[in-house]
């Protein structure tokens, strides 16, 4: 079972709520990087427009995506208007993640994602 985390904005923010976020996603990145490192969030990104639409990861775990989430500067900073997790049970196909995965990401994150694609098979 993996999980999904959507953080969503305030839809009532400020112009200065970006540019909060802004001066935080330097935190966020080097947090969010050094997660990475032990596997555990597959992937992490933002909807078409960020500010009014939110963000979301998928994650090997509600564990994990609850970690992640209390960590994070973007919610230890109350960036975050609201945060929720919801428990996953994809059907997946590896080989279509794979091949999609390769062509839709930038170069660290296609390195990383697709050391974990072996796994996904698996799962």
């Amino acid at each position: 079972m993996f999980a999904v985390s959507f953080y969503d904005p305030d839809p009532d923010a400020s112009p200065d709520s970006f540019q909060r976020i802004a001066e935080a996603y330097p935190r966020h990145r080097a947090y969010l990087d050094e997660f990475a490192k032990g596997g555990e969030v597959l992937m992490i990104g933002t909807f078409g427009e960020p500010m009014t639409q939110g963000s979301m990861a998928i994650f090997r775990s509600r564990e994990a995506a609850e970690r992640f989430r209390e960590g994070d500067p973007f919610v230890t900073e109350g960036l975050v208007y609201r945060s929720r997790i919801l428990d996953w049970d994809p059907l997946v196909f590896p080989v279509a993640i794979r091949e999609s995965l390769a062509d839709a990401v930038d170069t660290p994150s296609a390195t990383a994602t697709t050391s974990n694609s072996a796994d996904q098979g698996s799962v």
